[in-house]
């Protein structure tokens, strides 16, 4: 006698329950890696603006800012958080807060992030090319 060999519908079924609780239960846990993600993805790149300011200091020998920046081509410091993007920026005329000019350049723009906030103790960081011995 020959056995048949497969699965039945009922195996079939079964196997397809569990892998539906099994997604159910699986997916909001999903949602939330993703938004770490994005979350550490928008924080890391903030840190990178910060080093990549104060290693330009360094490079061009003169004052390098970072400041709030909704679009990119001016400082915003009507708001406190820093998720509507920010500018880094050849600081050449040094001022206080730090105002992005014509002649200034921009090395670097990070777009807004609307999915969260950023807070800092500052409304913008700039970096001086040498340090001051104590």
């Amino acid at each position: 006698m020959c056995k048949a060999a497969g699965t039945t519908l009922m195996e079939l079924l079964t196997t397809l329950a569990i892998f539906a609780v099994v997604a159910t239960l699986a997916a909001p846990g999903l949602r939330t890696l993703q938004l770490d993600a994005r979350r550490t993805a928008v924080v890391n790149g903030f840190l990178h603006s910060v080093f990549l300011a104060r290693s330009e200091a360094i490079k061009r020998g003169s004052i390098v800012s970072v400041c709030r920046s909704g679009d990119g081509r001016s400082c915003d410091y009507s708001g406190a958080d820093w998720n509507i993007g920010w500018i880094v920026f050849a600081n050449q005329d040094q001022d206080e807060p730090p105002q992005l000019d014509p002649s200034e350049e921009v090395i670097a723009h990070a777009a807004a992030w609307p999915g969260g906030s950023i807070a800092s103790n500052r409304p913008a960081y700039s970096f001086r090319p040498v340090t001051q011995a104590v």
